[in-house]
């Protein structure tokens, strides 16, 4: 029956075959919006609390490990690491934000894809916290050694916060995500607090194999979440509910 009535409907309304973007905005005489000109206005869309917070961040972390001496005692250094969760934490609020204020129909009405909006936020976010990943490992390394570690010690404690949070987003709903990731990141911080007390051995130059197996391991499990948000975006946090 239900398809009787799609078959009759067809008939009876002969509508045009659907056009493309680019033919339609064409035939209006509009030019197709670059995905550079996007980011040139995100980068000014952005909260200035976002950056201010992520510098503060970056400052409180060198100025800790300045004073902890972080290459005199590694258990210092697993200290220091407690600060690492939260700055995943200031990537996902800005993310956020359109969800929290309920500003997603606004910005799906764009120019612009709901996923291309949400990639030039984490593309600024991104790019910000990473040169602050690098600067603080010029200011707390004395050698090139020292250097290399604090990549591979610094991003274990983000990426594990990172992959958490966007495995808990979907289960809290638009307006609790947001405690998520803070509950996230203070979970991911008792942790290696807890890791500091109980086996600080860790920290030792010995397992920075392991450190850097699990940074990889890590970063492709974000990956992968990561892809599973794109795939089902109409379905996901980001998307309308």
């Amino acid at each position: 029956m239900k398809w009787d009535r799609k078959r009759e409907l067809r008939r009876a309304f002969d509508a045009p075959m659907p056009g493309g973007k680019r033919e339609f905005l064409a035939r209006i005489g509009k030019k197709e919006a670059g995905f550079g000109r996007l980011l040139a206005v995100q980068f000014y869309y952005m909260q200035k609390s976002t950056w201010v917070l992520n510098i503060l961040l970056f400052l409180g972390t060198v100025g800790s490990g300045r004073m902890l001496n972080i290459w005199e005692s590694r258990r210092n250094l697993g200290i220091l690491l407690l600060w690492l969760p939260f700055w995943s934490l200031l990537l996902f609020r800005e993310e956020l934000r359109c969800g929290i204020y309920r500003m997603e129909e606004l910005e799906r009405s764009c120019a612009y894809s709901a996923l291309e909006v949400l990639v030039s936020r984490l593309f600024w976010t991104g790019v910000l916290q990473l040169l602050l990943l690098g600067a603080s490992g010029i200011l707390l390394a004395d050698t090139a050694e020292e250097w290399f570690a604090i990549l591979i010690y610094f991003p274990v404690p983000w990426l594990a916060s990172s992959l958490l949070s966007l495995l808990a987003i979907p289960a809290c709903g638009r307006q609790q995500a947001l405690w998520c990731c803070i509950g996230v990141s203070a979970l991911v911080s008792v942790l290696l607090a807890a890791a500091v007390e109980l086996c600080p051995q860790i920290y030792e130059a010995g397992y920075l194999a392991g450190w850097l197996a699990a940074a990889v391991c890590l970063a492709a499990l974000n990956g992968v979440q990561i892809r599973k948000f794109r795939k089902n975006m109409e379905e996901s946090i980001w998307s309308l509910q």
